[in-house]
């Protein structure tokens, strides 16, 4: 959810961006579901206002499992996730080690909601992530205002 400030009259907005548009029937064992592309739409929803989802600017990249902080000045920075694949982990023949998803996305973006439609999005000035956070991975803001990221390695 982006910020509830007087300029948009402390009206909620969600905003949603990436994950992976397989169909179910896509859902199959023999089918390299891991190596599927992630999608890079964000599309936002104003529920007071109205129940149609609008599109907003897209992800630099593809990007699912994805971890989104609302940070104090009213942007949102993006951390984690995966070029290819969903959320999952499992023991079958596609997967990636036990992983369904792969390709690492180490590269964090931030998304300005102020900014104008076209240039919300920016990675300028954020330095890469020394290590690859997918499933399982989360991100949370601390009080001192650093970015604590965390992976679960064992089962969580």
């Amino acid at each position: 959810m982006l910020p509830l400030t007087p300029a948009n009259n402390y009206v909620a907005t969600v905003l949603f961006c990436g994950g992976s548009n397989l169909e179910p029937d896509q859902w199959i064992e023999d089918w390299a579901i891991a190596k599927y592309p992630a999608d890079a739409s964000c599309v936002n929803i104003v529920p007071d206002v109205s129940t149609t989802w609008n599109d907003d600017d897209s992800l630099l990249e593809g990007r699912t499992l994805g971890s989104m902080i609302l940070l104090p000045d009213e942007k949102v920075l993006l951390l984690n996730g995966a070029n290819t694949g969903v959320a999952g982990y499992g023991n079958v023949s596609w997967a990636i080690g036990h992983s369904y998803a792969d390709s690492p996305t180490t590269r964090p973006l931030i998304y300005d909601p102020n900014a104008p439609k076209g240039s919300r999005w920016s990675r300028a000035g954020l330095p890469d992530s020394t290590v690859p956070r997918m499933y399982h991975s989360g991100a949370v803001l601390l009080p001192d205002g650093q970015t604590f990221l965390g992976k679960c390695t064992h089962a969580c």
